[in-house]
């Protein structure tokens, strides 16, 4: 039987990425089955690229800052308590259209495509 996991905060470290930087929390399982949580900070202005995830659905919900969410459903700006389910497979980014104030989002990843 499974036990559950207890991840401290305190004990976690941010890893830079060409967005800014992001904290992993839970890496649970490996390659399609896997769930991941993890939060990125995107400096004023940076934008993550152009990107889509194959296999795995994804969450972004706004903890700080302005949020802005492009895909082909159209480009939505969420604030803190927003959040966005990102179906498997859409193509998508994400950026912090702020010129002077970080963005922080909590980002959840799973495996499939439907909700």
């Amino acid at each position: 039987m499974a036990m559950p996991t207890v991840v401290r905060g305190a004990e976690r470290t941010d890893a830079p990425v060409p967005w800014g930087t992001e904290r992993h929390y839970l890496d649970i399982g490996a390659g399609p089955s896997a769930v991941r949580l993890t939060t990125s900070t995107f400096p004023p202005g940076l934008t993550h690229a152009w990107h889509e995830h194959p296999d795995e659905w994804e969450v972004i919900f706004v903890l700080d800052g302005t949020c802005r969410h492009e895909s082909e459903a159209g480009t939505f700006d969420l604030v803190p308590g927003d959040a966005v389910w990102i179906p498997a497979a859409t193509r998508h980014r994400t950026t912090n259209p702020s010129p002077d104030r970080t963005m922080t989002c909590l980002v959840l990843k799973g495996p499939g495509g439907g909700a």
